[in-house]
């Protein structure tokens, strides 16, 4: 099964957080901070000219979106304008 997002709406799978803080403590499921990454797993037809793409490694905000369950795997579902930014490869910015 696959969520197909509609009208400005962007797939995303969160990035892995490590369970351990700085200080190297394992913290609890529920103490740990939300991913403010993600790479984006399917866009909108609507926002396919916009510059997101599938593949992307994007900055959201803190509670942007909503948590589903597909297939045993967390993914979030997220407006476009809760984008913050994206992530690039410095190789890849053009002169």
């Amino acid at each position: 099964m696959t969520i197909t997002p509609l009208n400005d709406y962007v797939v995303l799978k969160s990035v892995e957080v490590s369970p351990k803080n700085e200080a190297g403590i394992y913290l609890p499921e529920n103490m740990q901070e939300k991913p403010e990454q993600g790479i984006v797993t399917a866009v909108s037809d609507e926002l396919k000219d916009r510059g997101i793409a599938v593949g992307d490694l994007v900055i959201v905000k803190k509670y942007a979106g909503n948590e589903f369950e597909v297939e045993g795997e967390k993914v979030r579902l997220i407006s476009w304008s809760e984008i913050l930014g994206k992530i690039v490869e410095t190789d890849a910015i053009p002169d």
